[in-house]
Formats: C-alpha cells, structure tokens, sequence
C-alpha cells in the first residue's frame, strides 16, 4: 500500500439556473473553487483500519462500502478539515472525494473521474463542487437531463438515481481578488431543514429560470471570457434577484441585507451569498485592499470572519511524498479534458 495526501478546496456556489417544472435540463449553475479553506486527507498502511479523527470513522467505512474494498481493509486514514461544515462552502462533497480518492490512490485503485461521484452519492443537485473536485477554477454545469421520477426538488444529499451534471465551461482564475465573509451567530441549513425549504420554495416559475439561464450561461460566461470585473460582478448582482437564488436570499432576511449592504460600502462587488449560506463573498481588483476591507469586516459584530482567498486548483495528490500534483492528472479514467 501506498501513502496517498489529497488537498481538496472550498466551494463556492453562485446560483441554480432551473427549478422550474420545464425544461429539458433541471438545476445547474455556475461557482468557484477557493482557497483557504483547505481539506486534507492522507490513506496509508496500517496493522488495522484506523480513522483520526475518530468522528469520522463511519463516514469512511461508508464510503469504503462504496467503493466496494471493504475486504481485509488496514488502512489508516487521518483527516484535517481545516473547513466548517454546512456554511455553504461544499464540505460535504469535499469530504467525499477526497476520502475516497486517497483511499483508492493508497491502494492502486482505478479512478473514473466521470464516475466517482455518483459512487459517493454526491452531485445529485449540482455538479458545481464534484466536477471543481477534478478541475478547479470556475465551474459552469449544465444541469442533469430531466427523468419522469424528477417530480421533486432535493437537495444533493437526498437525490437518488441520478447522472452527474456535465461540465459546460471551465476557467482557471479570474484577475480578480475574492474576499469571504462569514455571519456570526447563523443557522445552518442542512439535512431534513434544506429538504423542508426546497419543497417548500419550488418549483420556481419557467420565466425565472430562463431569466437565470441568460444570466449564468449567457451574461456571466462572457463577463469570464473576458475578465471583465465589472460585468462579472454587475451579472452577481442580478443573479441574486432571480430564480432560486432569489429565495435563498429572501429566507435569511433583514440581517442578510445589512451584511451585504457592509460589504458593499467596504468597496466590494458582485457581492453575494454561496448556496445557503452563511458565507458570503465579493470581488475587488486590489489584493492590498482586499486584506483591508477583510480586516474592518472582521471587526464588525455581525461578522464572525473574513478573510482573503485565491481561486483554488483542483484537488492535489502527493503520493509517497513525491511531487504534488491534480488529482485529475493522476486519475486512471479523467472524461472530458479542458
């Protein structure tokens, strides 16, 4: 057996294009991968099946049920996850991929990056956070084709027999500077409470989502094209008075727009708010005003957190502390390339 680290990163989500009840494709959307936060996971040898930290034992003996290698398994697992769960920054299918491809690059296993997500059962909803897994940068999914079961809305969690949304466009970085904020003192939504509000807050009507559709694959894609910072963050804007992003915003109310209303006179842009939240973001162009504005924002009592982040890779793989490189690079079966 092998020593295998991966590094996976945050995940930022913009928005869902369609969760209305037409259309040939459902959900999709466009985010960021970023950095901080940082997850690591290192597989190696071990006289018996070992998991630090401890609470984190039966969510790998899952995914090991999952990929199937149950058998004879002595493998130790060490986890630091140097990121919050349920803030809207992707953890769970971080957590996920990354366990999973640690465990199979430790033991020589074949990896099918088109695959592999569904084996974990993540990416049910968006493709954002499994497909910025392999790739990195910005992520456009087109939505997953709609099926005669698709009469429900769930969230990634929930959702069963599914294909994962495919990538439609991928860019690296943006010149621009991202700062992330974090709300003090917030519910996180997650579990039976996401599954309760997406029930409750679809469908949304067809005119929305085709309003969303232009926005993300139309406004914003060119806006990425041409690393045009202020038509990036003029669509952000928009985005957030539309389709399901809309309602997102709505639920966590008043306190939501006193923080996004600080961030804006902070000198920030296209200010908005990853999945549900809490963590927020916005753009500048000046990485010394950046750490500026992340330094008042801190100070403020609604503010829990704030902090300078850079538009992640992929996730890494060092194997027996040889070179750090993707994940993608190193996968057995990688799909489509770009």
């Amino acid at each position: 057996m092998k020593e295998a680290k991966v590094n996976a990163f945050g995940r930022l989500h913009f928005g869902l294009v369609n969760l209305s009840e037409v259309g040939e494709y459902m959900n999709g959307g466009a985010g960021a991968m970023i950095s901080p936060p940082v997850f690591s996971v290192t597989a190696s040898n071990s006289s018996k099946f070992i998991v630090s930290p401890i609470q984190y034992e039966e969510e790998v003996r899952d995914l090991c049920r999952c990929l199937n290698v149950t058998s004879g398994l002595n493998v130790r697992v060490d986890l630091d996850a140097r990121m919050c769960q349920h803030v809207g920054l992707g953890f769970h299918t971080q957590l996920r991929l990354a366990i999973a491809t640690a465990i199979l690059f430790a033991l020589d296993l074949n990896i099918d990056t088109v695959s592999l997500s569904k084996t974990v059962m993540r990416g049910g909803t968006s493709g954002i956070g499994s497909l910025g897994f392999w790739f990195g940068g910005l992520i456009f999914d087109r939505g997953r084709k709609r099926t005669a079961i698709d009469n429900l809305f769930l969230p990634s969690s929930m959702t069963k027999d599914y294909d994962i949304s495919p990538l439609v466009y991928h860019k690296n970085k943006l010149p621009f500077c991202l700062v992330i904020v974090k709300p003090a003192f917030w519910e996180n939504i997650y579990g039976e409470k996401e599954k309760d509000l997406f029930e409750k807050l679809t469908p949304i009507p067809e005119s929305e989502a085709h309003k969303c559709s232009a926005l993300i694959f139309g406004d914003l894609k060119q806006a990425v094209d041409r690393e045009d910072f202020n038509g990036f963050c003029q669509t952000l804007d928009g985005m957030s008075f539309a389709g399901f992003k809309k309602r997102e915003i709505a639920y966590r109310g008043e306190r939501l727009a006193e923080i996004f209303e600080l961030m804006r006179k902070s000198g920030l842009s296209g200010v908005g708010m990853s999945s549900w939240g809490p963590i927020c973001f916005g753009f500048i162009l000046n990485q010394e005003d950046a750490e500026s504005v992340a330094q008042r924002l801190k100070c403020h009592t609604l503010i829990e957190d704030a902090w300078v982040a850079e538009f992640a890779t992929g996730a890494t793989v060092q194997i027996d502390n040889g070179d750090v490189v993707s994940v993608l690079e190193k996968a057995t079966f990688r799909g489509c390339e770009f």
